[in-house]
């Protein structure tokens, strides 16, 4: 179940991550994208009004040239009052060759100018010149009403004190003056207006109008110039216009953000693919080690032979147990177990058998002990050894139960000094704790069975010293021997450790 949780929310944590990086990658991306669209828009907005004043520039200086032309036939009546019409017609066709916008040129004498030597064809008689492209002359004397494309430009004229002699005066075909500036042939995804600033706010020129403008981006400016009212020129660009100036520099940063996002989300997948491949590998070799390790704790302190644990982990536990009984004040029992005549079955029946014979030995004694606290160990040889903590007792009766199951195996011994079948000779020694309870205390004691005068295949006790409370008992049918010390000697040899 640990384990299903910890696989579950590590999932989880492979799949936040990929999903964050995604996501900031997304926004990233996004935020890139519409940065480089705030600058690009900047950018056209720049380069529109860059090219509007441009034009209007181009307009001005157009639009200079062509009034140029009255200065210069302002310059031909100051200068000289004997001006013929032929000489006006030729200076008017003169300068309306370079200058296509002009519809006509028109000279008016001031009122009161007495004509010189009565000569109707000289100053001050009023000229005309239609220039080639006219729509109609300007008639009489009277101001002209120009048709809306039609602009009428005026000069003073004076002579040398600054007298006004007439006015020169020329009609501009404005559609013509804006295609002479380029304004409409300079980018179609444009539209231009023009218009007459103050009361009358008359409109000059209209360009194509657009299906798609942007009113957001119109550019406007005030053009004056002497001799004509002011001008308002309005540019308006359209969505093509926009289109032809995007870059692609956004779209770029932005498919450039979304490829990056993906090899990230992509390589942080193989990372983390990589990184679980890993700790799965390394939990499966921990796992490995850590079995390894107990299968070798296990056969470090099992009997290859038998199975029971080896006299090294009897040792280590009968330290710990003495520690114990001595901490809970708990009484500490060690039974001995010796197979009888052992050396003459395995002369009889061969080693192999004996290996049988003490394995079948084993599994009888273990069913005996039920306790988990319970030990049976292996002492060496034929010799086993049963540790039970807490028991006082109960040692006879588990005594007399292992030797009752070890004769109820019937395994054959006719080589046996004691009976036809395997038995067993077991000694006791239970002890009280004390501080001077050690390991070698217990162990020491007279629990081995030695072979006494009246047989082997019987259970003996050794009592102890007044400190520790005496148990000398025997069972009433098994017992055929005691100990081969008497009990001076065991009472003596048990005084020298307590």
């Amino acid at each position: 179940m640990t384990e299903q949780r910890s696989g579950f929310f590590a999932a989880y944590r492979q799949r936040w991550w990929r999903g964050s990086v995604v996501v900031v990658g997304i926004l990233l991306s996004l935020l890139a994208f519409f940065w480089m669209e705030q600058q690009q828009q900047r950018q056209r907005v720049a380069q529109f009004n860059r090219e509007v004043e441009l034009r209007i520039d181009r307009l001005e200086q157009t639009l200079v040239r062509h009034l140029g032309a009255l200065e210069a036939l302002g310059i031909l009546f100051a200068g000289s009052d004997r001006v013929t019409g032929a000489e006006f017609a030729r200076a008017a066709l003169d300068l309306g060759a370079s200058r296509p916008a002009l519809e006509r040129l028109q000279w008016r004498p001031a009122q009161g100018q007495p004509a010189t030597g009565g000569d109707a064809g000289l100053y001050p008689v009023s000229f005309e010149q239609l220039l080639p492209g006219q729509v109609s002359p300007m008639t009489g004397n009277a101001s002209p009403d120009p048709a809306p494309e039609l602009l009428l430009a005026q000069r003073d004229v004076r002579g040398d004190q600054g007298i006004r002699r007439g006015q020169v005066s020329g009609l501009l075909r404005v559609g013509r003056l804006v295609a002479q500036a380029g304004l409409p042939t300079a980018n179609p995804a444009i539209q231009w207006q023009l218009r007459e600033a103050g009361a009358t706010a008359r409109t000059l020129y209209t360009g194509t109008r657009l299906d798609d403008p942007v009113p957001d981006m119109t550019v406007s400016r005030v053009l004056q110039v002497a001799g004509l009212a002011p001008w308002t020129v309005t540019a308006t660009p359209s969505q093509r216009y926009l289109a032809q100036q995007i870059e692609g520099a956004s779209l770029l940063v932005l498919a450039l953000g979304l490829f990056l996002t993906l090899v990230a989300h992509v390589g942080l997948r193989l990372l983390l693919h990589r990184s679980e491949v890993v700790e799965r590998l390394v939990d499966q070799r921990t796992a490995e080690l850590h079995r390894a390790l107990e299968r070798l704790n296990t056969l470090a302190i099992t009997d290859e032979l038998t199975g029971l644990a080896n006299r090294r982990h009897f040792d280590d536990t009968l330290e710990r147990e003495c520690r114990r009984a001595i901490r809970e004040f708990m009484p500490l029992t060690l039974i001995m177990v010796d197979v009888d005549c052992f050396k003459a079955y395995n002369d009889r029946y061969g080693h192999p058998a004996g290996d049988r014979c003490l394995r079948q030995v084993a599994d009888a004694l273990r069913q005996v002990v039920a306790r988990p606290g319970d030990l049976v160990a292996r002492y060496g040889g034929e010799e086993l050894a049963l540790l039970l903590p807490s028991t006082n007792e109960q040692a006879l009766e588990l005594a007399e139960r292992c030797r009752q199951q070890v004769r109820g195996l019937g395994i054959r011994h006719e080589a046996s000094e004691v009976a036809d079948i395997v038995t067993v000779s077991i000694g006791i020694c239970t002890l009280q704790p004390s501080a001077a309870l050690t390991p070698w205390a217990l162990s020491s004691a007279p629990t081995r069975p030695f072979i006494a005068p009246n047989g082997r295949g019987g259970i003996g006790s050794s009592p102890i010293s007044r400190r520790c409370a005496i148990i000398r008992r025997c069972s009433a049918e098994g017992l055929q021997g005691y100990f081969k010390m008497n009990f001076i000697q065991q009472k003596q040899k048990i005084h020298q450790f307590y």
